[in-house]
């Protein structure tokens, strides 16, 4: 199997169409993933691409009654819940997230964690959030305080790795 590349990045998003309704944007996203629908969200076989749209915009914990919002005046945590959306359209089954809790609130963090525990790929991450490393990642290449640039493969939780 051939890899295919996600990468959700810091950068924020830039918009194609800030005047694009949050709806309509996410329903042209599930078109994609309606396709896949045995991989990451198998509950969207079967359903109209608005009918997709909806489950992954609560999915990503995203509020209802910002459905009709032009996306380029979303705040940076809801421009973040449909930048992990845009990237997990694509399909990807290498993920590399860099700091992918940023401008989350902690019930959102939470939704992440549970989309990202059953990924049947490989996932990266680079965070400071301890808590999402320690529900998604099993294990961890470490570069060690000492100096010597020699990464350390670590098996186990993050908690694990601090005590």
């Amino acid at each position: 199997q051939s890899v295919r590349l996600g990468f959700l990045t810091q950068d924020a998003m830039t918009w194609a169409d800030p005047r694009q309704r949050v709806l309509k944007y996410v329903s042209q996203l599930a078109d994609e993933l309606v396709l896949d629908s045995e991989g990451l969200f198998p509950e969207m076989k079967g359903k109209s691409p608005e009918g997709a749209a909806s489950l992954l915009l609560k999915s990503v914990n995203f509020d209802s009654s910002r459905w009709s919002t032009e996306v380029g005046m979303l705040s940076g945590g809801e421009a973040r819940r449909l930048q992990l959306l845009a990237v997990l359209s694509k399909r990807p089954n290498v993920l590399i997230l860099d700091e992918p809790t940023n401008d989350l609130d902690a019930v959102t963090v939470d939704a992440l964690e549970r989309l990202l525990q059953p990924w049947a790929g490989t996932v990266i991450v680079v965070s400071h959030d301890r808590s999402l490393l320690d529900g998604v990642c099993n294990e961890y290449v470490v570069f060690p305080r000492d100096g010597s640039g020699k990464p350390k493969r670590w098996l186990g939780t993050h908690s694990e790795l601090a005590a």
